[in-house]
């Protein structure tokens, strides 16, 4: 067999995979949603849409809406998909998302970094609709927003994301320093900068015991996952449940009620699935 025979092969036995948890698991919500934050209020928007423009060049094809009196859009069109980037120059609402509340589930920032997302003054809401309905192309739309607000981020006044649907907030550096990854591992396959769409946090179960969860999966189409009374440290069961929430969301698994998983030589843990949360018990 020749090269080419055996990475076609290699490339059927994935797509095979994926279909096939593709049609074991629920269907992903088709619409996405983030939003940019920025420390300023721009007047003119012509900065932002030069930035729109170098950053994607002839890949994407951009119109610019100015009807609006309180908002700027651009609406972009790429691979298929359309995109509505709209500015809006004033503070994030409160009832749209609860900054100092989400900063106590995002760990990793320092306190200059949260007093800025606190005094956040204006923000691009960015929406794809209807893009995401498989779980291929879930992660595809995805991945476009990721690069899209990868550009926009590099804005003098621009300084967090907000991915509300998992409580996911992050500095600009945070973020940054995803994208530099992402530009890294752009042949690779099996890449998703997971933590962009999957928050990790602690919590207790109702016999008061420690848990570990995850935020974002259920807009994959999948049921979040909960770490029982975990022994690892915290760093370690992140590393885990991340791999968990990766190999999912790339179509390389899915992990139901009754399922064993090992995560250590001779170690074994059991998923059980309470409602639509799949819970992992055993050695953690």
């Amino acid at each position: 067999m020749g090269v080419w025979d055996r990475l076609q092969q290699e490339k059927e036995q994935k797509e095979n995979r994926e279909n096939q948890v593709q049609e074991k698991h629920k269907s992903p919500v088709a619409d996405t949603m983030v939003s940019l934050l920025f420390d300023r209020v721009y007047a003119q928007t012509a900065e932002l849409e030069t930035m729109l423009r170098e950053g994607f060049g002839a890949e994407a094809h951009i119109q610019v809406d100015n009807s609006h009196k309180t908002a700027t859009h651009f609406i972009l069109q790429m691979q298929g998909l359309e995109f509505w980037c709209s500015y809006m120059p004033f503070p994030l609402p409160k009832a749209e998302a609860n900054i100092p509340e989400l900063l106590k589930y995002n760990r990793g920032l320092s306190v200059e970094e949260e007093n800025t997302l606190k005094g956040q003054r204006s923000f691009f809401l960015i929406v794809q609709k209807g893009g995401g309905k498989a779980l291929k192309q879930k992660r595809e739309v995805c991945l476009l927003i990721s690069r899209l607000c990868g550009v926009l981020m590099k804005a003098e006044g621009a300084i967090g994301f907000l991915y509300n649907h998992a409580g996911i907030l992050l500095s600009k550096k945070q973020y940054l320093k995803h994208m530099a990854v992402m530009k890294r591992e752009k042949e690779n396959a099996n890449y998703f900068p997971v933590m962009l769409w999957v928050l990790i946090y602690s919590s207790r179960a109702r016999d008061g015991e420690l848990t570990i969860e995850t935020c974002g999966l259920e807009p994959f189409g999948f049921s979040e996952l909960q770490f029982y009374d975990p022994k690892a440290e915290w760093a370690k069961s992140c590393e885990r449940l991340y791999f968990m929430s990766l190999m999912q969301i790339t179509g390389q698994e899915h992990y139901k009620d009754m399922d064993v998983v090992s995560f250590e030589r001779d170690s074994f843990s059991v998923c059980r699935q309470y409602g639509e949360t799949i819970t992992v018990m055993g050695n953690i």
